[in-house]
């Protein structure tokens, strides 16, 4: 009887132990799915709550998400939120590590891309209608000149375009430009070029739309991303010989393919030179007439008038009496209806930049301008679109990524 009570214990004591076993098991499966389910969910939260501190005057003005921080700040703000949630629970370790804030880096001529295709419908359709923002004028046919110049060695240093040179885009421009000869037939809609030269017309000024000087340091911005250099008066110097590179090639298109105009080149070469130049004679005189006739388009232009790509007698400003007698340098208006302006060739001349370099000099205008009214300190290098992050909690490696969107 004894030895029956003795095996009903120890079975007893068994099925005890082995009941403490599974309660346990299942206390500490619960607890690990409960610390799991907080994890997960606030990993999240806590990334989504780092992208939301995203900079205000970035993204008014520009159009851009992005948040200001470096891997240290953002791990400790990640630190300080986790521990809003376990440091009162003794039976969570947790720790935050391998944060990566690169791949999201806004100085990044392909995160910044991204952003701007995610601009928004308004911004770009405000370019396509031919609006301007509020930090835009308005065009005005008054004279505007500008002297100002980036002087600091410092803030040219710190230029996300500093040390990267463009070629020049003459050649390429001039070579597709004699095959089509208008501006707008040259840029091929739907493509990243197209979108990036309406994000920089929607946001960025120029000699006949000068920007608020008061919140943008160049005022020819448009310009210093075609030219790229340190001043006003350089990036328009710049321009006005990119243009008159590109009538010329235009303007000698017409006079070499019309016969009256052929002509007349060839008696004013004979006037020139007592008929003894022939041949060679006219190709001087139209070379200097195509000449005479894009330095007057760029008076046209820069004064807010139309120029047609290849021209016809009617639109043909500058007479035979000038080639003879010489250009007073007055612009001489024939009122054309039809044509290309001055933001058509900065279209174009921006289209034909290199991608990069575009990117790059709308990078250097944005901190420009951010450093010189809102914030000293400003740098694009220290703003991000994303982050990703992992969090050791007891033992267990957790990882999570978020962004505004793109790539």
């Amino acid at each position: 009887m004894n030895n029956k009570r003795g095996s009903f214990t120890v079975y007893a004591c068994v099925i005890a132990t082995a009941m403490a076993i599974l309660i346990f098991a299942l206390i500490s499966s619960a607890r690990s799915m409960y610390v799991e389910g907080i994890v997960l969910a606030l990993g999240r939260l806590h990334s989504s709550a780092i992208l939301g501190e995203y900079d205000l005057e970035l993204y008014d003005r520009y159009g851009l998400l992005a948040f200001y921080g470096n891997d240290a700040l953002t791990t400790k703000k990640i630190e300080i939120l986790s521990g809003y949630t376990f440091d009162e629970k003794p039976y969570i370790d947790y720790e935050v590590s391998d944060i990566d804030l690169f791949s999201y880096s806004l100085a990044d001529q392909n995160v910044l891309l991204d952003q701007i295709k995610l601009c928004g419908v308004e911004d770009l359709a405000v370019s396509v209608l031919g609006s301007t923002s509020k930090y835009l004028g308005t065009s005005s046919e008054t004279e505007t000149t500008s002297d100002r110049k980036i002087v600091s060695e410092r803030v040219i240093r710190f230029l996300p375009s500093y040390g990267r040179i463009e070629s020049g885009i003459i050649d390429s421009i001039t070579s597709v430009f004699k095959s089509v000869g208008s501006p707008k037939d040259l840029i091929l809609t739907g493509t990243d070029a197209y979108l990036i030269n309406k994000y920089i017309g929607a946001k960025f000024g120029d000699r006949r739309n000068i920007p608020d000087p008061a919140k943008s340091f160049l005022l020819y911005e448009r310009e210093y991303i075609v030219s790229g250099k340190y001043s006003d008066e350089e990036n328009l110097r710049a321009v006005k010989r990119k243009i008159i590179a590109m009538r010329e090639i235009a303007n000698m298109l017409f006079l070499e393919s019309d016969k009256k105009m052929r002509a007349e080149a060839t008696a004013i070469g004979e006037i020139l030179t007592l008929g003894y130049a022939g041949e060679a004679g006219a190709q001087v005189v139209m070379a200097t007439w195509a000449y005479l006739e894009s330095l007057n388009d760029y008076e046209l232009l820069i004064n807010g008038k139309k120029v047609e790509g290849i021209k016809d007698h009617l639109s043909w400003a500058i007479d035979k009496e000038s080639i003879l007698n010489g250009w007073n340098g007055d612009y001489i208006d024939m009122h054309n209806p039809d044509g290309d302006t001055y933001s058509d060739y900065l279209d174009l001349m921006t289209y034909m930049t290199g991608q990069d370099t575009k990117l790059l000099r709308i990078m250097d205008l944005i901190q420009l301008n951010l450093r010189y009214y809102y914030r000293s300190d400003f740098l694009i290098s220290e703003h991000y679109t994303g982050l990703e992050y992992s969090l050791m909690v007891n033992d267990k490696e957790y990882t999570f990524s978020d962004s505004y969107g793109g790539r």
